[in-house]
């Protein structure tokens, strides 16, 4: 595990359940939690009928914890 003063670096694929589609997931990621976030790939239109995803290359000092991410997107 990484010290409180060592930046982490993390890809993950985030799956974005059609319900949470409106909830602001990168902004979370970044106000909340202090993350850099850089999106590599994307699918996630305005009229998608199912899930959505994105490829995202994750910045900082807390990335441990895949709770973060769930938190996220559930507010």
């Amino acid at each position: 595990m990484a010290s409180d003063n060592t930046l982490t670096n993390k890809r993950i694929r985030l799956r974005i359940p059609k319900d949470y589609h409106q909830e602001p997931v990168i902004s979370r990621l970044v106000s909340n939690y202090g993350l850099t976030v850089n999106i590599t790939a994307a699918i996630l239109g305005a009229n998608a009928v199912g899930d959505g995803w994105f490829d995202l290359k994750l910045q900082g000092k807390f990335i441990a914890s895949e709770g973060i991410v769930i938190k996220a997107i559930t507010g």
